[in-house]
């Protein structure tokens, strides 16, 4: 999610975590609820970790994205999959999906927690400002100030994809309100909300391209069906 108040509520893709907290900025920390559907979700206090943004030499108030990755335990490498063990006490199946909590600042910088918060797995250092991001998968989508796009692993700070927004849109002098994802893998959609379009954008090809554009004015959020049939666009009240 996209943070626009300084609540932050975001549940994991699979929704065995949850990251929630009220007042983030005078708090400074934000506590993560391990769920499990076989206990009907019911949360074991004893069980909540939290992560502490001072401590980790972070500003809760430059927080602009809190979201999930996903991914096997095979794709998170040795060194990872050690440290997730000790941290659950729980090691896991290698086919058997991990969580990790994303979180983007506005400078540009995306830190990577393990499930729990208690480790940090990977920080990208971007060099521009950071304007949207989202995740799908393992992955991490982000749009920087220069109206770049990047799409990056989860544990990896080179990114897998870079395309200029300028080269594929009639974007002009629009702003970039927000952006999601629909779909997964080599099947995902952007869907781009900006001042006065909205853009749905097939990134996965060597050169991303435009599948269509609605002239509408503050577009803040949008959903698809699951066979792309229809949309669906929420606009700001006059």
């Amino acid at each position: 999610m996209n943070l626009s108040s300084g609540t932050i509520a975001s549940f994991s893709q699979d929704v065995r975590n949850f990251a929630f907290q009220t007042n983030i900025a005078q708090k400074n920390v934000v506590d993560i609820y391990p769920l499990d559907a076989s206990n009907n979700y019911i949360v074991n206090s004893s069980l909540v970790s939290h992560i502490d943004y001072e401590s980790n030499e972070l500003k809760a108030t430059d927080v602009l994205f809190s979201g999930w990755c996903s991914a096997s335990m095979e794709e998170n490498g040795t060194k990872v999959k050690r440290r997730l063990d000790e941290e659950n006490n729980n090691p896991r199946k290698g086919a058997e999906l991990e969580n990790f909590y994303v979180n983007a600042f506005s400078k540009g910088k995306i830190v990577v927690f393990s499930s729990g918060g208690k480790q940090i797995i990977n920080i990208i250092q971007l060099k521009k400002d950071l304007i949207c991001a989202c995740t799908e998968g393992p992955h991490i989508w982000i749009i920087d100030s220069d109206n770049t796009v990047k799409k990056f692993l989860f544990n990896q700070s080179k990114p897998l994809k870079t395309f200029q927004l300028a080269a594929v849109t009639q974007l002009g002098d629009d702003a970039v309100v927000n952006f999601q994802l629909f779909g997964k893998g080599s099947s995902v959609i952007l869907a781009l909300a900006c001042e006065n379009e909205l853009y749905l954008i097939d990134p996965n090809k060597k050169k991303p391209t435009v599948l269509t554009k609605y002239k509408i004015s503050g577009c803040t959020n949008c959903a698809i069906t699951t066979d792309r049939k229809h949309i669906g666009i929420a606009t700001k009240s006059e």
